[in-house]
């Protein structure tokens, strides 16, 4: 699975649950919770990703979500602002879906297009 979903955190569990290299990423200042976390594992996270663990996120709950992900694309970080969390990635490179997709999958950049024209094909 590329994410983990743990619901009804305190503050406490919520810390120990971030691997250490990201509980700096928390803020300081957390009420004591509940919360539900949404930690994803891929270095940098497409739309699709975010949103399928969206989709299984229960919808009846009242508890802020927690987001650590290393980098999200454009895409992925508009689907997470939409939903209202609390977004901790850290870095902010600015990869698009399809840019990423075409550098990662050895895509020919040439033929790329973007959301609007042809698919792009690989070499």
């Amino acid at each position: 699975m590329k994410f983990i979903i743990k619901k009804s955190l305190s503050r406490k569990r919520l810390r120990s649950s971030v691997p250490q290299r990201l509980r700096s990423l928390l803020p300081a200042q957390l009420t004591e919770g509940p919360f539900t976390l949404l930690l994803f594992k891929e270095d940098v996270v497409l739309s699709s990703t975010v949103k399928k663990a969206l989709d299984r996120l229960d919808e009846s709950g009242n508890e802020p979500i927690v987001v650590i992900a290393r980098e999200l694309t454009i895409e992925g970080s508009k689907l997470l602002a939409e939903k209202g969390v609390l977004n901790m990635s850290p870095s902010s490179f600015g990869w698009l879906d399809q840019r990423y997709k075409a550098i990662t999958q050895g895509w020919d950049l040439e033929k790329q297009r973007d959301e609007y024209g042809k698919r792009a094909t690989k070499k």
